[in-house]
């Protein structure tokens, strides 16, 4: 009785516990999306590196050609997503990765001005 009784409790300890030692050490489960976006909000740009999208393809080269259908070479390209400075896995990817070049603007700023 007294193992059944254990084996339940730590069954449920584990269903419980697993989500919240996922977001207590910082690791995505789902993997994370990346948004990018002008100032103005006039552009927008998701980037999902855990279904293999290429930055080049899904950032870069849409946002070249929206500066040039806009026909304004002095448009900046922001980043929304922080950078998370207790997680020391990560330092390597915010030192050599594209992504972290770019400056941070909170997504509440971007107001769309037409």
């Amino acid at each position: 009785m007294k193992k059944i009784l254990l084996r339940i409790i730590i069954s449920v300890l584990l269903l419980y516990l697993f989500p919240v030692s996922l977001v207590l050490t910082g690791l995505e489960p789902f993997g994370e999306v990346y948004i990018y976006s002008t100032e103005d909000g006039g552009f927008v740009a998701r980037h999902n590196p855990s279904k293999m999208n290429s930055f080049k393809f899904y950032v870069m080269d849409p946002f070249m050609q929206y500066k040039k259908d806009v026909g304004k070479d002095d448009i900046e390209l922001y980043r929304t997503f922080k950078m998370h400075p207790l997680k020391y896995w990560k330092y390597r990817e915010y030192l050599s990765h594209p992504r972290w070049d770019f400056d941070y603007l909170p997504p509440q700023v971007r107001v769309k001005t037409e």
